[in-house]
């Protein structure tokens, strides 16, 4: 394999870094809203 050919499937770690820290913060409001619903009921629908 050439080094083209790696790099075709080479996904940068600023791209890698990115989407997990997109995903990872994502994941961390959903828990928190999750959280904040069920300590205060009232807020909810």
């Amino acid at each position: 394999m050439s080094g083209k050919d790696v790099n075709k499937f080479t996904i940068s770690d600023e791209d890698l870094k990115s989407k997990l820290t997109f995903k990872a913060t994502a994941f961390e409001a959903e828990v928190i809203t999750l959280i904040v619903l069920i300590s205060k009921p009232n807020l909810g629908s």
